[in-house]
């Protein structure tokens, strides 16, 4: 009895991780690729695009994509994001030292922080401005046709939820998706 609860209790912890380590999850780039062309031409399809609104969503995510990149280079976010990662290594080394970082360097930390913070705020307020106009480019029954594959695909991936749009936003900013619109 015991070892039935121990092996059922060992393959439930298990299951998750062996699920991301299977194929599909990121593993293999062109399977990746393959499937977020899949689902951007089944998006395309089903919302039955015209060609200004195609034309129109097609800007909006060229501005999405310049957006991040943008974000990628900009340099003030790169020297934070280096000074981070060294007041990280000091705090690792006076935690082996003393057990815990000192006083200054967790305020350096929180200071990086808020402004990796601030970047991304400043960021975040334009890429919610893009969806919105993405969203007034769709009528209303594709916007409805929008949230039934959503909620299909929700259904499916209930473990892997959407955190604040970020997958939705990485997808349409994706190339397979960019490639799809201008076909």
């Amino acid at each position: 009895m015991r070892m039935s609860i121990l092996i059922v209790s060992l393959a439930a912890a298990l299951m998750p991780a062996l699920a991301l380590a299977g194929p599909g999850h990121g593993r293999d780039p062109e399977l990746a690729s393959l499937k977020r062309q899949m689902m951007a031409a089944r998006l395309v399809h089903e919302l039955k695009l015209s060609p200004e609104q195609r034309s129109s969503i097609l800007g909006l995510v060229r501005r999405a994509r310049a957006l991040r990149a943008s974000a990628e280079e900009d340099m003030a976010v790169k020297r934070a994001k280096a000074a981070l990662k060294e007041t990280l290594r000091e705090a690792i080394d006076e935690v082996r030292r003393t057990g815990h970082p000192s006083p200054d360097t967790r305020v350096k930390i929180e200071t990086i922080k808020d402004t990796l913070r601030d970047a991304h705020r400043a960021r975040k307020d334009q890429f919610k401005a893009i969806m919105k106009a993405l969203k007034e480019t769709l009528t209303d029954d594709q916007l409805e046709t929008l949230r039934e594959l959503k909620q299909r695909h929700h259904g499916r991936m209930r473990r892997f939820p959407d955190r604040g749009g970020r997958k939705a936003l990485k997808f349409l900013t994706s190339d397979e998706f960019l490639a799809e619109l201008s076909r």
